[in-house]
């Protein structure tokens, strides 16, 4: 009996002694999943609900790249971006939805930036040479996030996707 009671104190004792995370490492915690994904990932999707794109523009000692997500197909709720271009593990990957107080969605031949809908999603990076950028993308099919649609794309320079 009394190894019980032991045993539920102890119990009791590690429940209260749980930290908490802040809002701001629970976000880096997302952050440093998806980006292993990402940087790991070898399989890609061949179709997308949207359009993305890639621009090259130089810079003195490299390029800037911008990837552009646009002309969804469907409806696309909550996104959540990364890219990766080979940065170093120490660099910050261009994301949006991660850290982000707004909400970023959407939908076709429709905009309204005070309820989050926008006609394209711009991410952008700088890289020493032209390569290709790896992309996750997630987003829900409805505003109750009920069905969630995750994909891993590589995007190519003057590639429509």
């Amino acid at each position: 009996m009394k190894k019980n009671i032991f045993i539920c104190f102890i119990c009791l004792l590690f429940c209260g002694c749980t930290t908490h995370l802040t809002k701001e490492e629970k976000q880096f915690f997302i952050y440093d999943d998806m980006k292993e994904k990402l940087v790991n990932q070898i399989q890609f999707d061949e179709t997308m609900d949207c359009q993305v794109s890639l621009v090259y523009n130089k810079l003195n000692d490299g390029y800037r790249y911008d990837i552009i997500i646009y002309q969804p197909l469907k409806d696309m709720y909550y996104i959540n971006v990364m890219c990766y271009a080979e940065e170093s593990l120490n660099q910050m990957c261009p994301n949006i939805g991660i850290f982000d107080d707004e909400n970023y969605h959407l939908k076709k031949n429709y905009v309204n930036k005070k309820e989050g809908f926008y006609k394209g999603i711009q991410l952008s990076g700088i890289v020493k040479m032209k390569r290709r950028i790896k992309l996750y993308i997630s987003y829900y099919t409805d505003i109750k996030r009920t069905k969630k649609i995750e994909k891993y794309i590589e995007v190519l320079e003057n590639e429509i996707r």
